[in-house]
């Protein structure tokens, strides 16, 4: 059984941790570059960097595959809702997902209205649950407190 974690930014792997699989592939995918679009390449390929370093030091127990989707396609943080359909018809996302099975699904953000790239990734998510017919998880990342 393979996840799929559809992530808006490259520290939003945080919020899914607890669902991490030590004995299943957990696809990390990435869907925006890490930086605004006001930050030029030098800042991208630091953060990207630390990112990854991250990563592969702070989830070695995981069998991971990180996809940096949003490096590759130019999406910078804040404008992924203007590229979710580049995103979903990406050939790249259609070979990591073409041979899911049932039992694999995806995990991303709910879609809360507190953050534009964590709602697209919810949308991005239920089109690619509904294109290959996979479970999906949405998971809050802002809380709502009641008093």
């Amino acid at each position: 059984m393979t996840k799929f974690f559809l992530l808006a930014h490259y520290d939003d792997e945080i919020f899914a941790l607890p669902l991490f699989s030590v004995n299943q592939v957990n696809y990390l995918i990435f869907l925006t570059n890490g930086v605004g679009s006001s930050c030029d390449s030098a800042q991208e390929v630091i953060r990207h960097s630390e990112a990854i370093r991250n990563l592969e030091t702070n989830f070695s127990d995981f069998d991971i595959e990180i996809v940096c989707l949003g490096r590759e396609l130019g999406v910078s943080e804040g404008e992924l809702y203007k590229k979710m359909k580049k995103v979903v018809e990406n050939p790249q996302v259609r070979r990591i997902f073409e041979d899911a099975s049932s039992k694999d699904s995806i995990i991303t953000t709910s879609f809360e209205g507190a953050h534009q790239d964590h709602d697209a990734a919810c949308l991005i998510g239920r089109r690619l649950s509904r294109t290959y017919k996979l479970r999906i998880r949405e998971l809050s990342t802002y809380p709502q407190l009641f008093q």
